[in-house]
């Protein structure tokens, strides 16, 4: 059974995750071959350039933290309001090729410096994705050539990150269960006309038309990676398959940002930060979503002291106050609904129960009660 290991990409972090498959690596049973192909950038960063939403701040910053960061500062602003964060970020000293050839001597490695040449003009939407998918696509390439050379394809292909941590059921692998017309990847049930972009694998013809999305990237109808790359897939006739041989576990673990470490930074963030009084902070007359940030602050404080009556009436009067609920980005919208029912839970409220107390609190606003009817409580 011959299994093609394609990892390509920005290197994040210390390549944990790449020592961890290395060791994996070890473990190969006699009847599984396996080629490894790296097509990396040169240099290894934090994840700091594309669109930045609620997942990737929770791979940068501490928990409370990614939670307060106001909505106004996601996708390109983040940077403007943390620049000194932002050249702190951008590149680390790791030496990716050195690290990579020591973790796999026998492996292939395609290393690109990211010269102006290879640089996507700034404007185009999905700019980071594009880069990732071209660097998917070019170690496919690669692939396609040894099968070319050899004559044979590989039995199994996957794609995936350097910072992505991969577990190998080797057992599985070895049955050789890809079905062509099948790709194998995370899929994801709450989101709709969505595919998971971390890693995939198939039959190598599913791989090659995986891959193929680098093509379509370029083309003004695209909209964004997890959209297309859904309808990508759905157009070549290719059915999303649960993952079992092959798994992500997540991404390797970087030390994340705390508040202390960006304080001083951002005159908003302190205020958040600062302002203890509800009064004294609405007093500045910030925009809706710095207020959100401040009122979810202020939940979180309260959960941690086990003052949950507060901390419900702090969550009712962030996002839920101002936005309309399917505004409100996906993730930011299930941590509030795990927030709000975990708090309607401790405090014994049935539905009947949080209306009584959003009117004993003068919180009683009809965009509450549309987003609460939109919530399934």
């Amino acid at each position: 059974m011959r299994l093609c290991i394609c990892i390509s990409g920005q290197a994040r972090g210390q390549l944990e995750s790449m020592n961890d498959l290395a060791k994996q690596l070890t473990q190969v049973p006699s009847n599984v071959e396996i080629t490894c192909i790296f097509s990396l950038w040169k240099n290894a960063s934090s994840k700091v350039e594309g669109p930045l939403d609620f997942p990737q701040l929770a791979r940068i910053f501490e928990r409370n933290l990614s939670f307060t960061i106001p909505t106004s500062f996601y996708h390109q602003n983040l940077w403007k309001e943390l620049p000194k964060t932002y050249q702190r970020l951008k590149y680390n000293d790791l030496d990716v090729e050195t690290t990579i050839r020591n973790l796999f001597p026998n492996s292939i490695i395609d290393i690109e410096d990211q010269i102006l040449d290879l640089e996507l003009p700034a404007h185009l939407n999905g700019r980071n994705s594009k880069k990732m998918l071209y660097k998917r696509w070019r170690a496919n390439e690669i692939k396609k050539k040894i099968e070319r050379d050899r004559n044979k394809q590989f039995d199994l292909v996957v794609v995936s990150r350097p910072d992505l941590n991969l577990k190998l059921n080797f057992s599985e692998i070895a049955k050789n269960n890809a079905v062509e017309g099948k790709i194998y990847l995370p899929l994801n049930s709450n989101h709709k006309n969505y595919t998971n972009d971390v890693m995939a694998y198939g039959s190598s013809k599913s791989i090659d038309i995986y891959t193929l999305l680098f093509y379509k990237s370029m083309l003004k109808e695209w909209r964004y990676i997890h959209n297309d790359l859904y309808f990508h897939l759905e157009s070549n006739e290719l059915e999303q398959v649960k993952p079992v041989a092959i798994t992500p576990s997540g991404f390797e673990n970087q030390k994340l940002i705390s508040y202390d470490e960006i304080k001083g930074e951002n005159k908003i963030l302190d205020s958040i930060y600062n302002t203890m009084n509800e009064s004294d902070f609405l007093s500045l007359n910030l925009p809706n979503e710095i207020n959100n940030a401040w009122f979810i602050k202020s939940h979180i404080n309260e959960i941690e002291k086990g003052e949950y009556y507060k901390a419900l009436r702090f969550l009712l009067l962030a996002d839920l106050s101002s936005a309309i609920y399917k505004r409100i980005s996906v993730n930011r919208r299930e941590y509030i609904i795990r927030q709000l029912k975990f708090l309607l839970s401790e405090l014994k409220f049935s539905l009947n129960d949080l209306f009584e107390f959003l009117n004993s609190e003068k919180i009683m606003t009809d965009k509450i009660l549309h987003n609460i009817s939109e919530i399934n409580l």
